[in-house]
Protein backbone atom coordinates (compact mmCIF):
# COMPACT_ATOMS: atom_id res chain seq x y z
CA UNK A 1 0.00 0.00 0.00
CA UNK A 2 1.35 3.44 -0.77
CA UNK A 3 -0.16 5.33 2.12
CA UNK A 4 3.39 5.51 3.41
CA UNK A 5 6.30 7.80 2.84
CA UNK A 6 8.26 6.27 -0.08
CA UNK A 7 8.67 6.43 -3.34
CA UNK A 8 7.62 -17.80 -18.30
CA UNK A 9 6.42 -20.28 -16.21
CA UNK A 10 9.30 -22.59 -15.28
CA UNK A 11 12.42 -21.82 -13.34
CA UNK A 12 13.84 -18.32 -13.39
CA UNK A 13 17.47 -17.45 -12.83
CA UNK A 14 17.94 -15.86 -9.43
CA UNK A 15 19.17 -12.30 -9.01
CA UNK A 16 22.81 -12.69 -7.96
CA UNK A 17 25.71 -10.26 -7.59
CA UNK A 18 28.66 -10.23 -9.89
CA UNK A 19 28.13 -11.72 -13.32
CA UNK A 20 27.07 -9.80 -16.39
CA UNK A 21 28.08 -6.73 -18.33
CA UNK A 22 27.15 -3.29 -17.06
CA UNK A 23 26.12 -0.13 -18.76
CA UNK A 24 26.60 3.26 -17.04
CA UNK A 25 23.41 4.98 -15.99
CA UNK A 26 22.64 8.45 -17.32
CA UNK A 27 23.58 10.39 -14.20
CA UNK A 28 25.70 10.19 -11.08
CA UNK A 29 25.02 11.14 -7.50
CA UNK A 30 22.70 10.03 -4.71
CA UNK A 31 19.71 7.97 -5.70
CA UNK A 32 16.96 10.12 -4.18
CA UNK A 33 14.22 8.56 -2.12
CA UNK A 34 11.02 7.81 -3.95
CA UNK A 35 8.44 10.52 -3.71
CA UNK A 36 5.93 10.63 -0.90
CA UNK A 37 2.55 9.56 -2.09
CA UNK A 38 -1.00 8.83 -1.23
CA UNK A 39 -2.60 9.89 1.99
CA UNK A 40 -2.64 8.70 5.56
CA UNK A 41 -5.84 7.51 7.15
CA UNK A 42 -7.34 8.00 10.58
CA UNK A 43 -8.09 4.26 10.66
CA UNK A 44 -7.15 1.38 8.39
CA UNK A 45 -9.59 0.10 5.77
CA UNK A 46 -10.06 -3.64 5.64
CA UNK A 47 -9.87 -5.17 2.14
CA UNK A 48 -9.13 -8.83 2.82
CA UNK A 49 -9.05 -11.46 5.54
CA UNK A 50 -6.89 -14.53 5.96
CA UNK A 51 -8.57 -17.77 7.05
CA UNK A 52 -6.32 -20.48 8.48
CA UNK A 53 -6.76 -24.19 7.95
CA UNK A 54 -6.51 -26.48 10.96
CA UNK A 55 -3.29 -27.94 9.57
CA UNK A 56 -1.02 -27.49 6.52
CA UNK A 57 -2.19 -29.14 3.28
CA UNK A 58 -1.14 -29.37 -0.35
CA UNK A 59 -2.13 -26.59 -2.75
CA UNK A 60 -4.37 -28.82 -4.88
CA UNK A 61 -6.10 -30.14 -1.75
CA UNK A 62 -6.60 -26.59 -0.45
CA UNK A 63 -8.23 -25.45 -3.68
CA UNK A 64 -10.43 -28.55 -3.90
CA UNK A 65 -11.66 -28.02 -0.33
CA UNK A 66 -12.06 -24.25 -0.48
CA UNK A 67 -13.13 -23.18 -3.98
CA UNK A 68 -16.63 -24.76 -3.84
CA UNK A 69 -17.37 -22.87 -0.60
CA UNK A 70 -15.45 -19.68 -1.34
CA UNK A 71 -15.05 -19.28 -5.11
CA UNK A 72 -14.04 -15.65 -4.52
CA UNK A 73 -10.82 -16.68 -2.72
CA UNK A 74 -8.04 -14.32 -3.78
CA UNK A 75 -5.03 -16.41 -2.81
CA UNK A 76 -3.74 -19.46 -1.00
CA UNK A 77 -0.93 -18.73 1.45
CA UNK A 78 1.91 -21.16 2.01
CA UNK A 79 4.40 -21.05 4.85
CA UNK A 80 7.11 -23.63 4.37
CA UNK A 81 9.91 -23.57 6.90
CA UNK A 82 12.18 -22.06 4.23
CA UNK A 83 9.94 -20.09 1.86
CA UNK A 84 6.71 -18.09 2.25
CA UNK A 85 4.28 -16.80 -0.36
CA UNK A 86 0.92 -17.13 -2.10
CA UNK A 87 -0.68 -18.66 -5.16
CA UNK A 88 -3.53 -16.65 -6.72
CA UNK A 89 -6.28 -18.14 -8.90
CA UNK A 90 -6.35 -14.73 -10.65
CA UNK A 91 -2.76 -15.08 -11.81
CA UNK A 92 -3.60 -16.79 -15.10
CA UNK A 93 -1.38 -19.73 -14.08
CA UNK A 94 -3.11 -23.01 -13.27
CA UNK A 95 -2.38 -24.69 -9.93
CA UNK A 96 -0.60 -27.52 -11.76
CA UNK A 97 1.57 -25.06 -13.70
CA UNK A 98 2.42 -23.16 -10.54
CA UNK A 99 3.31 -26.32 -8.61
CA UNK A 100 5.52 -27.50 -11.47
CA UNK A 101 7.23 -24.12 -11.71
CA UNK A 102 7.67 -23.87 -7.94
CA UNK A 103 9.17 -27.35 -7.79
CA UNK A 104 11.53 -26.51 -10.65
CA UNK A 105 12.61 -23.30 -8.93
CA UNK A 106 12.72 -24.40 -5.30
CA UNK A 107 12.89 -28.20 -5.36
CA UNK A 108 9.85 -28.61 -3.09
CA UNK A 109 6.10 -27.93 -2.94
CA UNK A 110 4.09 -25.18 -1.18
CA UNK A 111 2.78 -26.02 2.29
CA UNK A 112 -0.59 -24.22 2.32
CA UNK A 113 -1.80 -22.89 5.66
CA UNK A 114 -4.54 -20.36 4.77
CA UNK A 115 -6.69 -18.77 2.08
CA UNK A 116 -7.44 -15.08 1.52
CA UNK A 117 -10.92 -13.62 0.97
CA UNK A 118 -11.86 -10.12 -0.24
CA UNK A 119 -13.98 -7.99 2.10
CA UNK A 120 -15.12 -4.40 2.41
CA UNK A 121 -16.23 -2.33 5.36
CA UNK A 122 -19.88 -3.11 4.70
CA UNK A 123 -19.39 -6.88 4.87
CA UNK A 124 -20.44 -8.96 7.83
CA UNK A 125 -17.02 -9.49 9.40
CA UNK A 126 -18.08 -12.28 11.71
CA UNK A 127 -15.56 -15.12 11.71
CA UNK A 128 -15.38 -17.05 8.46
CA UNK A 129 -15.57 -20.80 8.90
CA UNK A 130 -12.66 -22.60 7.26
CA UNK A 131 -13.41 -25.74 5.25
CA UNK A 132 -13.19 -28.99 7.16
CA UNK A 133 -9.83 -30.50 6.21
CA UNK A 134 -9.74 -33.14 8.93
CA UNK A 135 -9.86 -35.89 6.31
CA UNK A 136 -7.06 -34.32 4.25
CA UNK A 137 -3.58 -35.52 5.20
CA UNK A 138 -1.25 -33.09 6.94
CA UNK A 139 1.33 -31.97 4.39
CA UNK A 140 4.87 -31.23 5.51
CA UNK A 141 6.83 -30.06 2.49
CA UNK A 142 10.20 -31.69 2.01
CA UNK A 143 13.14 -29.37 2.67
CA UNK A 144 14.75 -27.63 -0.24
CA UNK A 145 17.39 -30.02 -1.61
CA UNK A 146 20.99 -29.15 -0.94
CA UNK A 147 21.71 -29.15 -4.68
CA UNK A 148 18.97 -26.57 -5.21
CA UNK A 149 20.32 -24.47 -2.36
CA UNK A 150 23.79 -24.54 -3.89
CA UNK A 151 22.41 -23.61 -7.33
CA UNK A 152 20.33 -20.69 -6.04
CA UNK A 153 22.89 -19.41 -3.55
CA UNK A 154 25.88 -18.77 -5.76
CA UNK A 155 28.67 -16.70 -4.25
CA UNK A 156 28.81 -12.96 -4.74
CA UNK A 157 31.67 -11.22 -6.52
CA UNK A 158 33.52 -10.27 -3.37
CA UNK A 159 35.98 -8.02 -5.19
CA UNK A 160 33.15 -5.81 -6.42
CA UNK A 161 31.40 -6.04 -3.08
CA UNK A 162 34.48 -5.12 -1.07
CA UNK A 163 35.17 -2.14 -3.32
CA UNK A 164 31.61 -0.83 -3.19
CA UNK A 165 30.10 -1.64 0.18
CA UNK A 166 29.37 1.31 2.42
CA UNK A 167 28.45 0.12 5.90
CA UNK A 168 27.78 2.30 8.90
CA UNK A 169 26.83 1.54 12.47
CA UNK A 170 23.09 1.37 13.25
CA UNK A 171 22.11 1.63 9.58
CA UNK A 172 19.20 -0.57 8.45
CA UNK A 173 19.46 0.19 4.71
CA UNK A 174 20.55 -2.70 2.48
CA UNK A 175 23.96 -2.03 0.94
CA UNK A 176 23.01 -3.57 -2.39
CA UNK A 177 19.68 -4.04 -4.18
CA UNK A 178 19.33 -5.94 -7.45
CA UNK A 179 16.14 -5.84 -9.48
CA UNK A 180 14.79 -7.49 -12.59
CA UNK A 181 11.46 -6.78 -14.31
CA UNK A 182 10.88 -9.13 -17.23
CA UNK A 183 7.90 -10.11 -19.39
CA UNK A 184 7.48 -13.83 -19.99
CA UNK A 185 3.73 -13.77 -20.67
CA UNK A 186 3.30 -12.82 -17.02
CA UNK A 187 5.52 -10.06 -15.63
CA UNK A 188 8.21 -11.21 -13.20
CA UNK A 189 9.55 -8.81 -10.58
CA UNK A 190 12.58 -10.11 -8.69
CA UNK A 191 14.22 -8.23 -5.84
CA UNK A 192 17.42 -9.19 -4.02
CA UNK A 193 18.56 -7.27 -0.93
CA UNK A 194 22.05 -7.59 0.60
CA UNK A 195 23.21 -6.28 3.99
CA UNK A 196 26.87 -6.22 5.03
CA UNK A 197 27.45 -5.95 8.80
CA UNK A 198 27.39 -3.59 10.65
CA UNK A 199 24.49 -2.66 8.37
CA UNK A 200 21.60 -4.89 9.44
CA UNK A 201 17.80 -5.23 9.23
CA UNK A 202 18.04 -5.71 12.99
CA UNK A 203 18.45 -1.93 13.32
CA UNK A 204 14.90 -1.34 12.08
CA UNK A 205 12.84 -0.08 15.07
CA UNK A 206 10.37 -2.65 16.35
CA UNK A 207 7.37 -0.43 15.56
CA UNK A 208 8.27 -0.43 11.84
CA UNK A 209 7.97 -2.95 9.04
CA UNK A 210 9.64 -2.84 5.63
CA UNK A 211 8.25 -2.81 2.09
CA UNK A 212 10.19 -3.46 -1.11
CA UNK A 213 9.00 -2.79 -4.61
CA UNK A 214 8.81 -1.08 -7.96
CA UNK A 215 6.22 1.56 -8.85
CA UNK A 216 4.71 1.87 -12.33
CA UNK A 217 3.46 5.24 -13.62
CA UNK A 218 0.97 6.38 -16.26
CA UNK A 219 -0.77 9.66 -17.14
CA UNK A 220 -4.00 9.03 -15.21
CA UNK A 221 -3.39 11.98 -12.86
CA UNK A 222 -2.83 12.23 -9.14
CA UNK A 223 -6.40 11.92 -7.87
CA UNK A 224 -6.58 9.39 -5.06
CA UNK A 225 -8.01 5.92 -5.57
CA UNK A 226 -10.72 4.83 -5.98
CA UNK A 227 -11.73 8.15 -7.66
CA UNK A 228 -9.98 7.17 -10.91
CA UNK A 229 -10.94 6.53 -14.55
CA UNK A 230 -12.62 3.19 -15.32
CA UNK A 231 -10.22 0.30 -15.53
CA UNK A 232 -7.48 2.18 -13.69
CA UNK A 233 -6.15 -0.94 -11.96
CA UNK A 234 -5.28 -2.53 -15.31
CA UNK A 235 -3.89 0.58 -17.05
CA UNK A 236 -0.27 -0.48 -16.47
CA UNK A 237 1.97 -3.23 -17.85
CA UNK A 238 1.43 -5.27 -14.66
CA UNK A 239 -1.51 -5.58 -12.26
CA UNK A 240 -1.39 -4.98 -8.52
CA UNK A 241 -3.48 -8.07 -7.80
CA UNK A 242 -3.60 -11.75 -8.61
CA UNK A 243 0.11 -12.39 -7.96
CA UNK A 244 1.96 -15.59 -7.38
CA UNK A 245 4.78 -14.56 -5.06
CA UNK A 246 7.23 -15.89 -2.51
CA UNK A 247 10.14 -14.75 -0.36
CA UNK A 248 13.16 -16.61 0.99
CA UNK A 249 16.70 -15.93 2.18
CA UNK A 250 19.73 -17.40 0.48
CA UNK A 251 20.42 -19.98 3.16
CA UNK A 252 16.72 -20.87 3.37
CA UNK A 253 16.21 -19.81 6.95
CA UNK A 254 12.87 -19.25 8.67
CA UNK A 255 11.63 -16.33 6.57
CA UNK A 256 8.11 -16.84 7.98
CA UNK A 257 9.31 -15.16 11.18
CA UNK A 258 9.73 -11.92 9.20
CA UNK A 259 5.98 -12.10 8.34
CA UNK A 260 6.00 -11.44 4.57
CA UNK A 261 2.86 -10.17 2.83
CA UNK A 262 1.73 -9.02 -0.60
CA UNK A 263 0.95 -5.31 -0.38
CA UNK A 264 -2.26 -5.15 -2.40
CA UNK A 265 -4.13 -2.40 -0.53
CA UNK A 266 -3.95 0.65 -2.81
CA UNK A 267 -6.81 2.72 -1.36
CA UNK A 268 -5.84 6.40 -1.32
CA UNK A 269 -2.87 5.80 -3.66
CA UNK A 270 -2.66 8.08 -6.68
CA UNK A 271 -4.46 6.94 -9.83
CA UNK A 272 -1.27 7.15 -11.88
CA UNK A 273 0.81 4.67 -9.81
CA UNK A 274 0.72 0.90 -9.49
CA UNK A 275 2.95 -0.60 -6.81
CA UNK A 276 4.39 -4.10 -7.01
CA UNK A 277 5.49 -4.42 -3.40
CA UNK A 278 6.07 -7.18 -0.88
CA UNK A 279 6.23 -6.21 2.77
CA UNK A 280 7.68 -7.69 5.96
CA UNK A 281 5.82 -6.91 9.17
CA UNK A 282 8.83 -8.03 11.26
CA UNK A 283 11.92 -7.45 9.09
CA UNK A 284 14.10 -7.50 12.20
CA UNK A 285 13.65 -11.30 12.10
CA UNK A 286 15.09 -11.80 8.59
CA UNK A 287 17.39 -14.80 9.07
CA UNK A 288 21.14 -14.53 8.91
CA UNK A 289 22.79 -15.71 5.69
CA UNK A 290 26.29 -16.96 5.03
CA UNK A 291 26.67 -18.09 1.40
CA UNK A 292 27.13 -14.67 -0.21
CA UNK A 293 30.23 -13.27 1.49
CA UNK A 294 30.80 -10.52 2.50
CA UNK A 295 27.05 -10.07 3.02
CA UNK A 296 25.47 -11.25 6.26
CA UNK A 297 21.78 -10.97 5.39
CA UNK A 298 20.39 -11.73 1.93
CA UNK A 299 16.70 -11.66 1.03
CA UNK A 300 15.07 -12.72 -2.24
CA UNK A 301 11.55 -11.82 -3.38
CA UNK A 302 9.84 -13.16 -6.50
CA UNK A 303 6.52 -11.80 -7.85
CA UNK A 304 4.68 -13.12 -10.90
CA UNK A 305 2.07 -10.46 -11.76
CA UNK A 306 -0.64 -10.69 -14.44
CA UNK A 307 -0.07 -8.45 -17.44
CA UNK A 308 -2.03 -5.20 -17.62
CA UNK A 309 -3.23 -3.28 -20.66
CA UNK A 310 -0.07 -1.24 -21.29
CA UNK A 311 3.09 -2.47 -22.99
CA UNK A 312 5.42 -0.35 -20.82
CA UNK A 313 5.50 2.36 -18.15
CA UNK A 314 8.04 4.58 -16.42
CA UNK A 315 9.20 3.05 -13.13
CA UNK A 316 10.89 3.77 -9.82
CA UNK A 317 12.06 1.55 -6.96
CA UNK A 318 12.29 1.90 -3.19
CA UNK A 319 12.76 0.08 0.10
CA UNK A 320 10.70 1.85 2.76
CA UNK A 321 10.13 1.53 6.48
CA UNK A 322 6.42 1.70 7.35
CA UNK A 323 4.76 2.01 10.73
CA UNK A 324 2.90 -0.95 12.20
CA UNK A 325 1.05 0.74 15.08
CA UNK A 326 -2.36 0.21 13.47
CA UNK A 327 -1.61 -3.51 13.29
CA UNK A 328 -1.28 -3.45 17.07
CA UNK A 329 -4.54 -1.55 17.40
CA UNK A 330 -6.33 -3.78 14.85
CA UNK A 331 -4.75 -7.21 15.36
CA UNK A 332 -7.34 -9.02 13.22
CA UNK A 333 -6.51 -6.92 10.14
CA UNK A 334 -4.24 -8.25 7.42
CA UNK A 335 -0.82 -6.63 7.13
CA UNK A 336 -1.59 -5.06 3.76
CA UNK A 337 -4.49 -3.21 5.42
CA UNK A 338 -2.81 -2.02 8.63
CA UNK A 339 0.88 -1.51 7.78
CA UNK A 340 1.94 2.08 7.10
CA UNK A 341 -1.49 3.63 7.47
CA UNK A 342 -0.36 6.01 10.21
CA UNK A 343 2.80 8.13 10.24
CA UNK A 344 3.18 8.01 14.02
CA UNK A 345 6.18 5.91 15.01
CA UNK A 346 9.49 6.22 16.77
CA UNK A 347 11.86 8.83 15.27
CA UNK A 348 13.92 7.38 12.46
CA UNK A 349 16.64 8.50 10.08
CA UNK A 350 16.57 7.39 6.45
CA UNK A 351 13.06 5.98 6.27
CA UNK A 352 13.64 5.20 2.59
CA UNK A 353 16.36 3.49 0.59
CA UNK A 354 15.74 4.37 -3.05
CA UNK A 355 17.08 1.98 -5.68
CA UNK A 356 15.69 3.81 -8.72
CA UNK A 357 14.48 7.42 -8.88
CA UNK A 358 11.53 8.17 -11.15
CA UNK A 359 13.44 11.22 -12.42
CA UNK A 360 15.77 8.91 -14.35
CA UNK A 361 12.95 8.17 -16.77
CA UNK A 362 13.61 4.44 -17.00
CA UNK A 363 10.82 2.29 -18.42
CA UNK A 364 9.97 -1.40 -18.06
CA UNK A 365 9.43 -4.30 -18.50
CA UNK A 366 12.64 -6.01 -19.58
CA UNK A 367 14.82 -3.87 -17.37
CA UNK A 368 17.38 -5.16 -14.85
CA UNK A 369 19.71 -3.13 -12.66
CA UNK A 370 21.89 -2.96 -9.57
CA UNK A 371 21.84 -0.22 -6.91
CA UNK A 372 24.93 -0.24 -4.70
CA UNK A 373 26.24 1.74 -1.71
CA UNK A 374 22.81 2.19 -0.15
CA UNK A 375 21.63 4.10 -3.22
CA UNK A 376 24.21 6.87 -2.83
CA UNK A 377 25.55 6.11 -6.31
CA UNK A 378 23.66 5.87 -9.57
CA UNK A 379 22.12 2.50 -10.45
CA UNK A 380 23.66 0.53 -13.31
CA UNK A 381 21.75 -1.32 -15.99
CA UNK A 382 22.64 -4.94 -16.65
CA UNK A 383 22.79 -6.15 -20.21
CA UNK A 384 20.55 -9.20 -20.75
CA UNK A 385 22.24 -12.49 -21.58
CA UNK A 386 20.92 -15.79 -22.83
CA UNK A 387 20.19 -16.87 -19.26
CA UNK A 388 18.78 -13.58 -17.99
CA UNK A 389 20.05 -10.26 -16.75
CA UNK A 390 22.49 -11.35 -14.05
Amino acid sequence: MNLKHHARTGALALVIVGAGAFMPSPALGDEPNSEGRGSESATPTRTQIEVRYEHPIRLDDAIAATAPLYPEALAYRFENSQVVGEYSPQSGTSPAEFMESFDSRMGTQPEVVAFVLPVDEQDDLSPVVAPDVSDIPVFRAPPIPEATSDRLSRGADTQIADANRMSSTSDWRPDLVQTRVEDYGSVFFEYALFWDSPTSPGYIPLDYGMEVGVDLYNNAGTNLRPACPPGYKDAFFAKNYGWNWFAFNETFGAVASAQPYADYNDLLDECNRNSIQVGFASPQAIPLSYNNAPYDWVLFISVQAPKGNMSSNPISGNVALVTKNWCTSYPSYSWTDCMGVSSSGSPIVNQNRGFLASSRGWTAPNKCWTSDQKGTVAPVLTLPTATGCF
